[in-house]
């Protein structure tokens, strides 16, 4: 009950957070409209990805504070699909949390309409992929003490061609060029993601748990 009460806070807070920081460069700064149109994806993206980074749970630093990481490993259940079902279940909630509130700041910024399934379609692979690379770091970060900073530092440079090809997809649409090489591009990384991370953080947790 507690860690479910846990979740549904957490996920106000996401949302707040994410509408403060559109708010904040939408209503606050004092820039053109043209400006401001040119700008607004880069905002949407890049509010995204902090809000995902600052809502991811840690859940690996609570399981290993009970004892229940360890029985994880030590139990003989397959360590790549309890893996694999993790992060599908946090890209589930925070890619659909994406969902309902991407539509109601595109209107905020007034984008095209024509974007918005572009933008949806992105968002899901985009946070689903910042899902595989959040879990992997806070793998890597169990015994840290400044663990946010840190994370944003290890993730930033993995951001970038994401945030990238998912921007100019979109743009694509309204431009009327073709898109399928920038949606080619992040459907790989995705798979890439899929087929290689959870082993990369099986391997951080056994050699944090080897170091305790």
């Amino acid at each position: 009950m507690k860690e479910h009460w846990y979740r549904r806070v957490r996920l106000i807070e996401v949302s707040f957070l994410f509408f403060s920081i559109c708010a904040l460069f939408g209503f606050v700064l004092p820039i053109s409209k043209e400006l401001f149109a040119d700008i607004s994806l880069g905002i949407v993206w890049s509010t995204t990805f902090l809000t995902l980074l600052l809502g991811s749970d840690k859940s690996f630093n609570r399981e290993y504070q009970d004892g229940s990481l360890e029985l994880i490993f030590l139990s003989n259940q397959p360590l790549f699909f309890i893996m694999q079902i993790r992060i599908l279940s946090h890209a589930l909630v925070y890619s659909g949390l994406m969902l309902f509130l991407i539509p109601i700041v595109s209107v905020m910024f007034q984008l095209p309409f024509e974007m918005l399934p572009m933008l949806l379609l992105t968002t899901i692979i985009g946070s689903w992929i910042f899902s595989y690379l959040i879990t992997l770091v806070d793998a890597m970060l169990l015994h840290a003490d400044q663990g946010g900073f840190l994370s944003f530092i290890l993730l930033f440079p993995f951001s970038i061609a994401v945030v990238i090809f998912a921007i100019d997809a979109t743009y694509a649409i309204v431009q009327h060029r073709d898109f399928s090489f920038q949606v080619s591009m992040l459907a790989i990384q995705l798979l890439v993601n899929v087929i290689v991370t959870p082993w990369l953080i099986i391997l951080a947790l056994s050699q944090a748990l080897k170091n305790v």
